[in-house]
C-alpha cells in the first residue's frame, strides 16, 4: 500500500520511510534539507585545538627532551650530538652548536629535519663547527632537510677544506641548487672533493667516504657539476643521488664517468633509484656498478694477498728473529 508524503511536493514513499526518516536517510547515504534537496552527509571533524594546559605540557616535554640530549655530550661526555626530528627554535639550535664547539668528544652531529631554524640563521655556525677540527673532531655530519640551499651548501663545502677527517656528509632534501637557478654550492663541493692534478682541484678532504645528495631536484646541469667527483675522488665509495631529476643526458654522462671510476677510484656504489633514466640507461648503470664492485672486490683481495706475502717474507728473511739458523 502506498502512502502520499505531505512534503517536497508529494510523491510515493514507503510507510517505514515516513515513520523513520532518519534511518532511511542513513541507509541511502544522503540527507534531506528543508527544501527537499538531497545533500551528501557531512564529515565529522574529530580534531580539536590543544588547551593552554595541554600546550604547556607539550612544550615542557620538548624542553626536557632537548635539555637531555644537550647534556648527553656537554655533561656526560657523549660522542653523538643528535637532535634528529626535534622541533627546535633558532635559539636552541645555537645552544646546540655552542655545546658542540665546547665539547672535546663529539664526533657525530645530526640535525636531520630541523628545517629553517638551521638553514635561515645557523648554517654559518654549523660550518664553523665543521671547520674547527683542531677543537671539535667531527667525523659525521647530517644536515638533511635543513633548508640550507645553495649558500649553505657552499659554506659547508668551504668548511670541509679545514676538516681532514670527516667521513660522512648528508645534505639530502635541501634543494642545494635553488630549483636549478644557483649551482655555486655544488660547484664548491665538487672543487673540495675533486682529487688529482686538475685546475679545479682544491681538495684537502681525502677522508670522505659517504656522500648523500638525494632528494635535491638535481637535473642534467646539476650532475655535470658533480661529475669530477665521480671521475677522480679516491676516497668516496658510496654516493647517494636517489630521488633527483636525472634523465637521459645525465645518465649517459654518469655511465662514462663510472667507467673511468672503475679503473681509478673507489666509487663503486651509487644510489640512483627514483630518477628519470630511460630503462636502457638504468640497466647499463646497474651493470656498470656491478662490474665496478667486482673489480674492487678482486683488487682488494689481491692487495691483501700481496700484503700477507710481504709479511711472511719479512718473517722468514735472512737475519730476521724468526728465521731458521
Amino acid at each position: 500500500m502506498a502512502t502520499t508524503a505531505a512534503h517536497g511536493g508529494g510523491g510515493e514513499t514507503s510507510l517505514n520511510a515516513i515513520l523513520n526518516p532518519q534511518a532511511s536517510n542513513v541507509n541511502s547515504g544522503v540527507s534531506t534539507t528543508n527544501s527537499g534537496k538531497s545533500t551528501s552527509p557531512s564529515k565529522v571533524d574529530c580534531r580539536r585545538s590543544l588547551t593552554p594546559a595541554e600546550r604547556e605540557r607539550m612544550l615542557n616535554k620538548r624542553r626536557k627532551d632537548f635539555k637531555s640530549r644537550l647534556e648527553d655530550f656537554t655533561k656526560k661526555g657523549g660522542a653523538v650530538a643528535s637532535f634528529s626530528g626535534m622541533s627546535l627554535d633558532e635559539r636552541q639550535v645555537q645552544s646546540a652548536i655552542n655545546g658542540v664547539l665546547n665539547s672535546q668528544k663529539v664526533t657525530v652531529l645530526n640535525f636531520d629535519g630541523l628545517g629553517r631554524c638551521v638553514g635561515d640563521g645557523n648554517i654559518g655556525g654549523v660550518a664553523s663547527v665543521i671547520s674547527s677540527w683542531a677543537k671539535v673532531h667531527l667525523k659525521e655530519v647530517t644536515l638533511a632537510a635543513c633548508v640550507i640551499g645553495p649558500k649553505g651548501c657552499k659554506q659547508v663545502a668551504e668548511a670541509m677544506l679545514h676538516n681532514p677527517h670527516i667521513n660522512f656528509l648528508s645534505l639530502k632534501d635541501n634543494d642545494v641548487t635553488g630549483a636549478g637557478t644557483d649551482f655555486s654550492g655544488i660547484a664548491a663541493l665538487a672543487r673540495v672533493l675533486t682529487h688529482g692534478d686538475t685546475k679545479d682541484c682544491e681538495a684537502s678532504c681525502y677522508s670522505l667516504q659517504r656522500l648523500d645528495l638525494s632528494g635535491n631536484a638535481l637535473a642534467d646541469r646539476g650532475l655535470s657539476e658533480l661529475l669530477p667527483i665521480v671521475r677522480t675522488n679516491s676516497s668516496i665509495y658510496q654516493f647517494n643521488l636517489a630521488r633527483n631529476l636525472l634523465g637521459e643526458v645525465a645518465g649517459e654522462n654518469l655511465l662514462e664517468a663510472l667507467k673511468i671510476a672503475g679503473r681509478s677510484t673507489r666509487m663503486c656504489h651509487m644510489e640512483l633509484h627514483g630518477n628519470l633514466f630511460p630503462l636502457e640507461i638504468a640497466s647499463k648503470l646497474r651493470r656498470t656498478q656491478e662490474a665496478n664492485m667486482g673489480k674492487k672486490f678482486l683488487s682488494e683481495r689481491l692487495a691483501k694477498a700481496k700484503l700477507t706475502q710481504l709479511r711472511q717474507g719479512d718473517m722468514h728473511a735472512p737475519g730476521s728473529p724468526s728465521s731458521s739458523p
